[in-house]
């Protein structure tokens, strides 16, 4: 022994024969660090690095697993070793420089050494993943973390995005696509922390466990390690696990905060149109024309829902969190890039909702925020600010919920009655009902309402922006063109060889009620439009519409003379016509002021007069303003414009290939079905029983048809989702059916329900005499209950080993039997035992090591002697453990006469155990009687004698 001891090349005398009578006494005296240098020696390098995983040496175990290169389990254990020491020293927010771990920096040399083809595609890129991370390197995290996404690995997926945004990142500067990639992986990253936040019982996920490096000690006991995330904020705050919501809370904020200062938020107006800004550092996005296509459009309303999307995660998570001021901000912006007020910017028609990402949950988000503003809208903000929230939220609803809309809207305090300016004086109605009526569009008087309800705006002079101002008087000209082509004076094919804009076709009500088209209300409205054209262009300095900056004021101009079809569409009405000209031709006649501000809408103006100039001895051309439109971008920006052709006239219409689309239909109430890509699909997704439609874009002798003549119209291949949709939907919306309901009615509630009992007469009487004695019963039993259930880590250890037990169960092999209620019953009792004692081994074997180590040479056998016994009895339990193990292959055999001989030895193997079992010895004689004891049958009764019954017949 102190030859080995001494590890002493030279022997002075052969003490071996051989080289298994040498092992045998190497680990009759466990001397275990020889053994494993002397089966190296032998390339026997698996069984040396068990033996060293044994001794808790997993270094040169992983070194002894990477010599042994003839067998492919060896690179797998070398390969789990590293990856659970790594998850143990790298957990959950901790980097290279606050580890000072030198077995580490082997660890990642060693790592380089593994034959990657061995490995399965996880297990490489978990160590890829710590070897970037450990070395800082933290591109390569972003592919990885689609990798683990794809593998269904949240818990490493979430490493790796922690690493890649706990660095700070300017988001500023990012362009649209840059943008919509950044926010795609920070809502992955945020969904992952909020599933952390929300699992119900976190202590008991073995993947969660390793994420924070917690340690299970025994039972519902843990230990949180020193210097990782928990260890250091709890010592700080006492706050667990919630720190985790705090830090998640305080990036989503910060992300928040610089997509608010974000250019590509917003596009710059006088930029668009006029090509040129004379800001200095505007806030605002320079985007060329020539780059609005539909595809960017739908990648600007992305990055909004992305934002909503994150944002509802920490309001979830935060229930209590102010959110009202975020959630209008961003609904404005959602509305402002979903309702451009440019037309060649796009509109609601050149967004496909099916190819957005995760759009299911962000239409639902959307539509709990916009039923929540209205329950929020506060009569205390200024005027202009009340009437935009209003409309611009009456329009998102009507937009993403149709069918629920009215409901909610109608029972919302301030849509109901609200401020006293948009009361009519003479009849003292409410004009907010006429608001609601026009977008419901339900009732014959829909149209007539709506434009009641902006006269009675332009009439008072109310402050109200300008661009939502002008989406609600274009949405009422067009319900009004559209009914007016529908009505009988026209010819038997209704809008027949009109072309529209695709954005007024969108809303099945157009085509369905016959509606009031009341022409001297037309005719008003058509005066008051003149009148606000002009004051715009003489008072825009003087900043009469408040939300609106004097500069972007011409830019939102063009937005009136977004009516291509409405002088076209009214042949037979000449005043109608004559107003819309009038209109144009007071802005080409008439100087702009000389305020030094570009009047945007020149360009136009001057286009729609030339183009309607009659040529000598001609009429004035039917369509000027459709020529103007599509000359003003030179067709570059998006195609908003569809002709509509009858199915029967298709072969007799002439074609515009300078439009985008070409809408072969057959009845007018198809038309809505065919172009939305945004309305329906919206409706349906948020209606469970309905199935999602089909967009429908081939040709077909039945079907209407759809033809695309734009090129800008073919779509590119989306980026890869990261997360999916259908896994996402209830998570995204837990907690987010916050209160909705009026503020003074939930506090009026709560109050109610935590007031205090007032009433005196109540506290004098006290408990009765049987009360009393019902309270010492059920104190006296829970005392019973406590005394019997108080070892709750020995009970929590059984339960685990019962849930492992009852896994195994479910395989078909097993069958319901005596053996399965032993397997489920006794046996998890007899396991814990087995364990306890295991433990208790263990720390004998390891305390005797070190004293043999010190002692002096007199001492060194006796101690010899300790250790190999303690050794034996080891390797008795862990055999024993083996065997009677869950997963052990001898319970398929069902031989109950094998399982009552482990009990018998796991008996004799606790009696030597050099420790105190008394502690196990109830739950060892509750495996004993239930396996091994005989049951005895109970007593039957002493029979009865035979009833005398031989006089019976002489009575």
């Amino acid at each position: 022994m102190f030859v080995f001891q001494r590890q002493l090349r030279r022997r002075p005398l052969p003490l071996f024969s051989t080289f298994e009578e040498e092992l045998e006494f190497m680990e009759d005296y466990d001397l275990d660090y020889v053994r494993a240098s002397l089966l190296e020696s032998h390339s026997r390098y698996y069984e040396a690095a068990e033996l060293h995983l044994s001794e808790n040496r997993p270094l040169k175990a992983v070194r002894a697993f990477i010599k042994d290169e003839s067998n492919v389990n060896s690179t797998i254990r070398a390969a789990d070793i590293m990856l659970e020491y790594f998850w143990r020293k790298c957990s959950f927010r901790i980097t290279v420089k606050s580890i000072a771990d030198e077995p580490l920096q082997h660890f990642i040399a060693l790592a380089d050494q593994l034959e990657a083809n061995k490995l399965t595609p996880a297990t490489r890129d978990l160590i890829s993943m710590f070897q970037n991370i450990l070395r800082g390197n933290h591109e390569p995290l972003k592919n990885l973390a689609l990798n683990f996404h794809k593998q269904n690995n949240k818990l490493a997926a979430l490493v790796c995005l922690d690493h890649i945004f706990s660095r700070t990142t300017d988001i500023r500067a990012f362009t649209v696509d840059e943008m919509q990639q950044f926010l795609q992986q920070f809502h992955a990253y945020a969904r992952l922390l909020y599933l952390i936040l929300t699992f119900p019982d976190p202590m008991k996920h073995r993947g969660i466990q390793r994420l924070f490096s917690i340690v299970r000690l025994s039972g519902d006991q843990f230990l949180i390690p020193d210097g990782t995330f928990l260890h250091n904020n709890v010592m700080e705050i006492r706050q667990g696990i919630t720190w985790v919501s705090e830090t998640s809370s305080g990036q989503v904020s910060e992300i928040n905060a610089m997509c608010c200062k974000s250019p590509v938020f917003s596009q710059c107006l006088q930029f668009l149109i006029s090509g040129a800004c004379r800001r200095d550092n505007c806030p605002k996005e320079h985007v060329a024309v020539s780059k609005l296509d539909r595809q960017y459009h739908d990648n600007r309303v992305a990055i909004h829902i992305w934002q909503i999307l994150i944002l509802q995660f920490m309001y979830s998570a935060h229930p209590h969190i102010e959110r009202r001021k975020s959630m209008q901000n961003w609904l404005k912006h959602l509305y402002e890039v979903n309702n451009p007020p440019f037309f060649i910017q796009g509109s609601p028609a050149d967004l496909d909702m099916n190819l957005m990402p995760l759009h299911r949950d962000g239409m639902k988000v959307g539509k709990l925020w916009i039923r929540e503003s209205f329950y929020l809208l506060d009569p205390l903000h200024t005027q202009a600010e009340f009437l935009t929230v209003l409309m611009g939220m009456t329009s998102l609803s009507f937009a993403f919920d149709k069918d629920d809309a009215p409901v909610y809207i109608s029972r919302a305090r301030r849509t109901i009655s609200g401020p006293f300016e948009l009361v009519r004086k003479w009849d003292t109605r409410y004009m907010g009902h006429d608001l609601l009526n026009s977008y419901q569009g339900a009732a014959h008087s829909s149209i007539s309402s709506g434009i009641l309800y902006i006269l009675h705006v332009l009439d008072n002079r109310l402050y109200v922006n300008l661009s939502v101002l002008c989406d609600c008087i274009e949405d009422i000209c067009s319900a009004f063109v559209i009914n007016y082509r529908m009505g009988p004076d026209f010819n038997e094919f209704p809008l027949h060889n009109v072309v529209l804009p695709c954005n007024w076709l969108l809303f099945p009500h157009k085509f369905t009620a016959e509606k009031i088209t009341n022409l001297l209300l037309m005719n008003k409205l058509l005066d008051e439009i003149a009148r606000l054209v002009e004051a715009l262009r003489v008072e825009a300095s003087m900043g009469r519409f408040s939300l609106a900056e004097s500069y972007e004021i011409y830019a939102h101009s063009p937005q009136f003379f977004h009516f291509p079809d409405l002088q076209g569409s009214l042949p037979h009405n000449r005043t109608l016509r004559n107003k819309v000209d009038n209109i144009i031709l007071s802005l080409h006649r008439n100087d702009p002021p000389s305020n030094g501000h570009p009047v945007n809408y020149r360009k136009l103006v001057n286009d729609v007069v030339r183009y309607m100039a009659p040529l000598p001895g001609r009429a004035p051309p039917s369509d000027g303003y459709l020529r103007a439109l599509l000359a003003f971008d030179d067709n570059k920006g998006v195609g908003n414009l569809v002709h509509l052709v009858h199915k029967t006239m298709n072969q007799h219409t002439r074609v515009y290939t300078s439009i985008g689309r070409r809408l072969v239909y057959e009845k007018t109430i198809e038309i809505p079905h065919l172009l939305s890509s945004c309305a329906v699909i919206a409706q349906s997704t948020l209606r469970v029983e309905a199935p999602a439609p089909v967009r429908r874009l081939g040709h077909s002798k039945d079907q209407p048809e759809v033809m695309q003549y734009d090129e800008k119209e073919i779509k590119e291949p989306r980026p890869q989702e990261f997360e999916g949709e259908e896994e996402m939907e209830e998570d995204v919306t837990a907690n987010a059916d916050t209160k909705t309901r009026d503020a003074s009615e939930t506090l009026d509630e709560a109050v109610t329900f935590i007031a205090p009992d007032l009433d005196e007469s109540l506290r004098t009487n006290g408990p009765s005499v049987e009360e009393e004695e019902a309270a010492c019963k059920i104190q006296n039993a829970y005392r019973r209950y406590v005394r019997r259930h108080s070892s709750r880590a020995v009970n929590a250890e059984i339960d685990a080993i019962f849930m492992t037990c009852l896994k195994e169960t479910q395989s078909p092999e097993w069958r319901s039997d005596y053996y399965r209620f032993l397997f489920l019953g006794p046996l998890p009792h007899l396991l814990v035992c087995l364990e306890r004692g295991i433990t208790l081994t263990h720390a004998a074997k390891a305390k005797t090591k070190i004293l043999f180590k010190k002692e002096s040479h007199e001492k060194l056998e006796e101690l010899g002697q300790q250790i190999s016994e303690i050794a034996a009895l080891l390797k008795k339990g862990l055999g024993l453990r083996k065997q009677l193990e869950p997963s052990s292959s001898a319970h398929r055999a069902r031989d109950i006469d094998a399982l009552r001989s482990g009990v018998l030895e796991v008996d004799e193997f606790m009696r030597g155990v050099p420790g105190s079992m008394k502690a196990m010895q109830f739950d060892f004689q509750m495996a004993y009687k239930g396996i091994v004891a005989k049951k005895v049958p109970p007593r039957n009764e002493k029979e009865r004698p035979a009833l005398n019954v031989e006089d019976v017949n002489d009575c």
